[in-house]
């Protein structure tokens, strides 16, 4: 048995969103086992403290930048690309999220929803994803290896289940949903522009996470769309991480790696 199928040590990886919920929680779990790692977020806090956990490395380098901002991410991958040399791994994780849509009046609107909210969803979420895959496409082809895995989302495997947001001061924007959708056919774009290289690019595709914010109302309508009846932990998601990371996946690519508790399969 190779003991060493799994292992991510001495991988070089760059991870955008690393100061969210499911980022953050990538990044300790990837540095724990000894992986390099370049931290990509436009509030950097959250990846700085990771850094500082981790203290006792060098391998961990933080970068602040907007992925709206096609420049910003031209010189932090510029900037990376420096310091690093070689790249593994490239994570897709960042997403736009906009606390903006939830102060306008009947926000659950589809018909009012404002085009800006829309234009940053696309911005984010698919535009920055294709501007960071050309960032380090050259890189892999020339050392003939490397990983690209989408964050996706199973709102673009499906469509929202809309009854869970009733009376509940949350809801899902159209533009999440559809770029996220888009992810996939990139996906598949890239891995099979990019085979020959021997680059890989996959999606994965988490469901909704528990945390302390959600109502529980919302927590149990969620839940009864799955098979486990309950939401995702964001423990629930490291092993699928490590796993399109490592050479276990090496035969894997333009596939779309669902972990739902059996959501999408309803």
């Amino acid at each position: 048995m190779n003991d060493d199928l799994f292992s991510v040590k001495g991988k070089n990886i760059i991870l955008t969103g690393s100061s969210g919920l499911l980022g953050s929680a990538y990044a300790r779990s990837l540095l724990s086992r000894g992986a390099n790692m370049a931290l990509i977020d436009i509030k950097p806090n959250q990846s700085q403290i990771i850094k500082n956990e981790f203290k006792e490395t060098d391998t961990i380098q933080v970068y602040k930048c907007d992925l709206s901002k096609p420049i910003q991410i031209k010189n932090t991958f510029k900037k990376i690309l420096k310091d690093f040399e070689t790249v593994d791994v490239l994570i897709n994780n960042a997403a736009f999220t906009s606390k903006q849509a939830f102060h306008i009046k009947d926000f659950k609107n589809y018909e009012t929803h404002p085009l800006n909210l829309w234009e940053n969803s696309f911005k984010v979420n698919i535009n920055a994803v294709h501007l960071c895959i050309q960032q380090v496409i050259g890189t892999m082809k020339k050392q003939k290896s490397g990983s690209i895995i989408n964050i996706s989302s199973t709102y673009g495997v499906v469509g929202p289940d809309f009854t869970t947001y009733e009376n509940e001061q949350l809801f899902t924007p159209p533009g999440y949903a559809v770029t996220k959708s888009a992810i996939l056919n990139l996906t598949r774009y890239v891995a099979n522009l990019y085979g020959k290289y021997n680059i890989r690019c996959n999606t994965l595709t988490p469901s909704g996470v528990q945390t302390k914010a959600l109502s529980k109302s919302f927590v149990k309508k969620y839940s009864s769309r799955n098979a486990f009846n309950r939401m995702a932990k964001t423990d629930d998601y490291i092993g699928p991480i490590i796993f399109l990371c490592s050479n276990a996946s090496s035969y894997m690519t333009g596939a779309n790696l669902i972990v739902d508790a059996g959501w999408t399969a309803r």
